[in-house]
């Protein structure tokens, strides 16, 4: 035979043993697939140390199982508290110690003197022959004897007072106290019989929608519808009349109008408004 046609057996050969062999795999896997589950307990009645660690886990009962799991859990928080106290014992231990020491060298870097500078020497008996105080370039010319020995009036003289000490302040008058004003007691009018010729109905609105009614005499002042309001309960620093039509706030009329005088003639309605503190200010 020639080289190509043995090549050419061999390569069908390899393809029929190929063949073979994946005819019986597919046939073990089908003989298992069927039967595995009754050989393995067929293994598992002739030979009990067959079964896997996992299986005798799952016929332990509840409760070993729960005392093995709190014990894995103590041992875990153990390790993680021995890790902690090594980490302080080795970390922050020294950090807080190298802080502590920082922090006293700066206290004691500046609770110290404030001058820590070079002394000189003032004066010394040698330097009353030369005339000189102190040793350098920057020497002063001594002092004089009647200087340095002067008497109390040269030392008065020299000594400079404060304007105060020489010149003292008058004592202020007395403290006068200012008489306290009076506090006003509100005191509405009687309200006049209903038909007299001057007699006018005004419907108050407060804030929250409620009315009131009352009668008053078109000849009182302005004044009167805020002291009723006041009774009311709204205060005139908080709160303003104004009429509902036409617009008109009556807080600049109090005192000098009366309500005739401001068209307040008859029948009217007024509404009472918080003061708007921004338009004020």
């Amino acid at each position: 035979m020639s080289t190509n046609t043995m090549e050419h057996l061999d390569f069908r050969e390899s393809v029929r043993l190929a063949g073979v062999f994946f005819f019986y795999l597919a046939l073990l896997m089908l003989f298992l697939l069927y039967f595995g589950g009754r050989i393995q307990k067929i293994l598992e009645s002739l030979m009990p140390w067959f079964t896997s660690e996992t299986q005798e886990k799952k016929k332990l009962p509840d409760s070993v199982l729960a005392e093995q799991r709190t014990i894995a859990r103590k041992k875990l928080q153990e390790d993680h508290e021995s890790k902690a106290e090594g980490y302080k014992e080795r970390v922050l231990l020294p950090r807080e110690e190298a802080k502590k020491a920082d922090l006293e060298k700066e206290f004691y870097r500046f609770a110290g003197p404030a001058w820590k500078g070079r002394g000189e020497r003032t004066r010394s008996d040698d330097d009353s022959d030369s005339g000189t105080l102190g040793e350098g370039p920057q020497s002063r010319p001594a002092l004089r004897r009647r200087d340095l020995e002067g008497t109390s009036r040269d030392a008065a003289i020299a000594r400079r007072l404060p304007e105060a000490a020489t010149n003292p302040p008058r004592p202020l008058p007395p403290h006068r106290p200012e008489p306290k004003q009076a506090k006003r007691v509100i005191e509405l009018p009687e309200e006049p019989e209903h038909g007299s010729p001057e007699c006018i109905t005004v419907i108050m609105r407060g804030v929250t929608g409620q009315r009131k009614t009352r009668r008053f005499l078109y000849t009182h002042k302005v004044q009167v519808l805020f002291d009723w309001m006041m009774k009311w309960g709204y205060h005139e620093k908080l709160y303003t009349l104004v009429t509902v039509y036409p617009r008109r706030d009556l807080s600049q009329h109090a005192w000098q109008k009366t309500l005739q005088e401001v068209g307040i003639d008859g029948d009217a309605a007024i509404a009472v408004e918080e003061i708007d503190r921004d338009v004020d200010s």
